[in-house]
């Protein structure tokens, strides 16, 4: 927030993230979801699937900043409007 005005790109960008965020964990857990179908391609690639869980783990840790920036902002617009 700059000064008492409300900060429309900087909501765009906490908006644009979150969105990223959700993404992210969606499309890793499909991934996650396919190792496990599939056994014996998860012991032959069991580097990949390491990285797919540090990748989940990743994305929810920048999905819950996202969140916090997002109530903190909230929360900041509402005390300009009282």
């Amino acid at each position: 927030m700059s000064g008492n005005t409300i900060d429309i790109p900087e909501l765009a960008i906490l908006i644009i993230a979150i969105i990223a965020c959700l993404f992210s964990t969606a499309t890793s857990a499909i991934v996650i979801k396919t190792f496990n179908d599939n056994n014996d391609y998860k012991k032959n690639n069991i580097k990949e699937f390491r990285f797919i869980i540090f990748n989940i783990a990743i994305s929810l840790v920048c999905l819950v900043v996202a969140l916090i920036g997002l109530g903190f902002h909230i929360h900041s617009m509402n005390k300009i409007k009282a």
